[in-house]
């Protein structure tokens, strides 16, 4: 047997084909005449997903959850098969026009009267699978949540690759030119010395050109570290 039972849907685009399902709701009579009570699931099972009640066609597995209103199907879709990443397609197209069921075995049943009207109450089933179909028969179930496929991300580690190396390169441009101006301040001294120590316009000069020299090299620091920050 089977139980066909839809509403709103909401969407989460941030991970892998998962799916989270309102596949049966408690304590309502549906087209059937039925009234599914909490005890009808047993919360943890793992179960698979096919595409409405087709066995043969499983597009999916996941996990029941038994709450005080719902039962809710967690899990994914099969998005490496065709007919897994078909599915997800339609029913994430499909938003809140999705309708969920469930295939069964009538473990405990009860007659009774319900809201003035005779049901049978479903107190424990054997659940075989839960499908996303048409039309189910209670219009209540829905999807609660559905997420996006995993993006490929070979290009993602090309991109990071090769900022890895230009931080490199400049890191190696930065070193260059520290060691270029350590050279230039080495032999700008020499120069420098051959002043009298008794002239202080000489070693004013020397002073003011020392000064102006480490600001610049702080200058180009500043800015490659800068450049670094940006890229990385």
């Amino acid at each position: 047997m089977d139980k066909w039972i839809t509403a709103p849907v909401e969407f989460k685009d941030d991970a892998a084909g998962t799916i989270q399902a309102a596949f049966s709701v408690f304590n309502t009579i549906d087209s059937d005449g039925d009234v599914v009570k909490p005890s009808a699931f047993t919360d943890g099972q793992e179960v698979p997903m096919v595409w409405s009640h087709k066995w043969d066609n499983p597009i999916g597995k996941g996990t029941v959850h038994v709450g005080r209103k719902q039962a809710t199907f967690d899990g994914h879709f099969f998005l490496d098969t065709q007919a897994g990443m078909e599915a997800y397609k339609t029913v994430k197209n499909m938003a809140g026009l999705q309708e969920w069921s469930f295939g069964f075995r009538v473990l405990e049943d009860e007659e009774g009267d319900f809201e003035g009207q005779q049901v049978r109450f479903l107190k424990g089933l054997e659940l075989f699978e839960v499908s996303p179909v048409l039309v189910g028969a209670n219009r209540e179930t829905r999807t609660l949540a559905i997420k996006g496929a995993v993006p490929d991300l070979s290009d993602l580690k090309d991109m990071m690759g090769e900022m890895r190396g230009a931080m490199g390169s400049m890191r190696t441009a930065m070193g260059r030119m520290e060691r270029a101006m350590g050279m230039e301040e080495d032999t700008a001294e020499p120069e420098e010395e051959k002043a009298p120590e008794s002239a202080s316009e000489p070693e004013g000069g020397k002073q003011s050109s020392e000064e102006e020299m480490n600001v610049r090299r702080e200058q180009l620091r500043q800015e490659l570290q800068r450049e670094l920050a940006r890229t990385s």
